[in-house]
């Protein structure tokens, strides 16, 4: 394959931003409002609050997670680049992301299980959460860039587009109870 035909297979920056432009102007326009999807009707689930607090602070890897979503998970998280991730999460994108961004993404996955989960067991956590959560994968999407050897300037471009597209659909469902949908953008459930 010559240089030629490798910038023909590899999408331009323009066609990147493109993508992501479209993707988000989907997202924004079907279904979802910006008001919360759950309402708590109670006190948030305290062991999962501390387990999102865990997820978002310093040491990650040493999170606290509630002995009833480890009971129910498929497979336990593990530990990987200094986190704990969901070893069945994966990154949601229009657009391929650089493989360097896959244990940030599994760690949001991981992440947003145990909202799913405060809300199944009753004590459904706040907005605070999720846009924990958020800030965190944006951090992650960072310094993944920082120490990967991917192409810096693509690689934060991408990173700062996957934050732009996590942030509105959170806006979008309210900053609560992640919800699975499906559509021409959606290739995951996380």
């Amino acid at each position: 394959m010559t240089s030629t035909d490798a910038a023909r297979v590899r999408p331009s920056g323009t066609a990147v931003v493109l993508a992501v432009l479209v993707a988000l102007g989907v997202l924004l326009l079907s279904t979802g409002t910006g008001r919360a999807t759950v309402t708590q009707h109670g006190p948030e689930d305290a062991a999962s609050a501390r387990a999102v607090a865990d997820l978002t602070g310093p040491d990650r890897a040493a999170a606290r997670l509630p002995a009833s979503f480890l009971a129910a998970a498929d497979r336990p998280p593990v530990v990987t680049g200094g986190m704990l991730v969901d070893p069945d999460g994966s990154c949601s994108s229009p657009v391929a992301l650089p493989l360097a961004f896959d244990d940030a993404c599994r760690a949001h996955d991981l992440g947003y299980g145990l909202l799913r989960h405060a809300a199944a067991v009753g004590g459904a956590l706040g907005p605070w959460a999720r846009e924990a959560l958020d800030a965190q994968l944006a951090r992650d999407l960072g310094r993944a860039c920082d120490t990967s050897g991917v192409d810096p300037a693509r690689c934060h471009l991408l990173a700062g587009l996957a934050d732009v597209v996590v942030t509105a659909n959170s806006w979008r469902q309210g900053w609560s109870v992640p919800v699975v949908e499906h559509g021409p953008f959606v290739r995951d459930t996380t």
